[in-house]
């Protein structure tokens, strides 16, 4: 342990202070319990609808369910009185027999309903609790102004807004991993793709960095927002991750318009790509029409991700140039001439691109 902790401080002096202030028993405690208990609720409350002695005869995971009127109408063309008066039986009391529930379904979708839930928890966590603590706490280093000694240190831009991004939120990582062998597990009981799980990982990952440089962005020029930086910042990203769900069930088809191009930055979107049966609806996802260009980018499941990563990382690498710029002189502005050319001609670019 003392030679990985020394490896880390060589590495990324930064990142070592972050993890010091923030890696004690206690904090890692609390953290692993939540996670730990997180992880019992969502497997046990899907155990409200276990179907049980008085399940009835037309629920989902009956197998009676449909074909009770075709088997009633076989027993009465039999005359098969014995049948009749069981079936007679059964509508009357309304309940399934034991040895008529389909329990490899039910677990199934069980196991389903667990990954699914995860992953929208995941993305919520990640996204919102990490751009709360990124921004709270550069706010808390601007008033007790170690962020100025942080700018005068000999470490690069890259160094320290990297430690930033990976070590502050590292206790919300640390929940996030311990619930991830439980994760995985679902999606395979539930009979999900590892490709979809790892594009999911991806992409949820792609994501991290964007809203994280962008949440460092923010508290660097927000200073004048004072202590209300953190949850201006996070309930913009909260409204913005919630949007798809509100919306699910009026979805349109329609992807030709250039506010496409933002519904790619939000990975609810691509989870509901990914795995269908997120808002359970019946029609499909509208990235399945994207087009680019015309381009049919929505046909195939790799050139879908594949154009979601490109647009996270080219979009993270500009406001990693920004943040650099920013980060020795707040008050310079954020990006210089050239750069506001790219910044214009990339951005026309994209929202052309969808129209």
């Amino acid at each position: 342990m003392p030679n990985l902790i020394d490896k880390i401080g060589d590495w990324n002096p930064q990142l070592l202070r972050e993890l010091k202030g923030r890696l004690k028993f206690f904090n890692v405690a609390i953290a692993v319990a939540t996670s730990l208990l997180l992880q019992l609720v969502v497997f046990l409350y899907q155990f409200r609808e276990f179907p049980d002695e008085k399940y009835s005869l037309t629920n989902t995971y009956c197998r009676l369910s449909q074909t009770y009127q075709t088997l009633q109408k076989q027993a009465l063309q039999e005359s098969n009185q014995s049948k009749i008066a069981y079936f007679n039986d059964l509508a009357l009391k309304n309940i399934c027999p034991q040895n008529q529930i389909d329990w490899q379904l039910w677990w199934r979708d069980h196991w389903e309903y667990i990954f699914l839930t995860f992953s929208v928890i995941f993305v919520f966590t990640l996204l919102v609790a990490g751009t709360y603590l990124i921004i709270n706490d550069l706010a808390k280093e601007e008033t007790r102004g170690t962020l100025n000694f942080i700018r005068l240190s000999p470490q690069s831009e890259t160094s320290i807004l990297t430690g930033k991004l990976l070590g502050v939120p590292s206790l919300i990582y640390l929940v996030i991993l311990v619930s991830i062998p439980l994760h995985l597990w679902a999606g395979s009981s539930a009979q999900i793709a590892f490709t979809n799980i790892f594009s999911y990982y991806a992409i949820l990952a792609a994501s991290c960095i964007f809203f994280y440089s962008a949440a460092l962005l923010f508290g660097l020029v927000s200073s004048k927002f004072s202590g209300f930086q953190p949850w201006l910042g996070s309930g913009a990203v909260f409204i913005f991750l919630i949007i798809p769900i509100l919306m699910a069930p009026s979805y349109s088809y329609n992807s030709n318009n250039s506010v496409t191009w933002f519904t790619l930055f939000n990975p609810v979107e691509t989870t509901n790509y990914l795995f269908p049966n997120l808002f359970r609806i019946t029609h499909a996802s509208p990235l399945k029409n994207l087009e680019f260009f015309y381009l049919p980018l929505g046909k195939s499941f790799v050139s879908v991700i594949g154009f979601h990563l490109l647009n996270f990382g080219l979009c993270s690498y500009g406001i990693f140039q920004a943040l650099k710029r920013s980060f020795r002189n707040p008050q310079a502005s954020m990006i210089n001439k050239g750069q506001s050319y790219l910044f214009i001609a990339f951005s026309q670019l994209m929202t052309w691109g969808f129209i």
